[in-house]
């Protein structure tokens, strides 16, 4: 009887991409200790619990600020998780070369989400103007929890979710009109 795979083994072979071994760049030994590591199962485990992490840490970010020393502990943290996905980018870059790190997506994104808050923490430690719109697209790597969607039943969900969209979208917007006429007449009813 064959047993069925766990969660923990469909997502580890969700993240593996298809490359051609014999190509003579695969055979330098840097290139085969980062694809070792970008394709090992502890290594994925390791981003996953990361990026979970650091989605509830960015959960916990409010307006106005909270007082210096725990504004500067996110601060900090905020660094250590750039620097955790600035590796893993890393990683997969020379572990995959460049043409397979791109034709995935999820590379693409990641490499946008490292990016930006590379650069919204340099906007951030100089002091310059244009640290705000760093710090908003910093809120795209709570995106990066999308990499769970690639795999079995979650993607069975998102795909027939896809689907129906287009069906359903006129009825969406017939319910934001019914439901911005019947705001406009309470605010005509109670206001005041």
């Amino acid at each position: 009887m064959r047993r069925k795979k766990t969660f923990w083994q469909t997502f580890a072979e969700s993240q593996k991409v298809k490359i051609d071994q014999n190509h003579k760049y695969y055979n330098l030994g840097v290139v085969q200790k980062c694809l070792g590591i970008i394709q090992d199962a502890k290594f994925n485990k390791f981003m996953l619990f990361i990026i979970l992490l650091n989605t509830l840490i960015l959960s916990m970010d409010k307006y106005p600020d909270y007082d210096g020393s725990l504004e500067q502990f996110f601060s900090y943290i905020n660094v250590v998780f750039v620097f955790f996905f600035t590796s893993e980018c890393i990683l997969k870059l020379i572990g995959l070369g460049v043409r397979p790190f791109f034709n995935d997506s999820f590379n693409c994104f990641d490499l946008l989400v490292v990016i930006s808050s590379i650069c919204g923490i340099y906007f951030e430690y100089t002091g310059q103007k244009g640290s705000t719109y760093f710090l908003i697209l910093r809120t795209l790597r709570v995106f990066r929890i999308l990499k769970l969607f690639r795999i079995g039943d979650l993607r069975v969900l998102i795909d027939s979710i896809t689907y129906t969209m287009p069906i359903i979208l006129p009825y969406i917007g017939l319910l934001v009109f019914f439901m911005y006429i019947f705001a406009l007449v309470g605010m005509s009813f109670y206001a005041g």
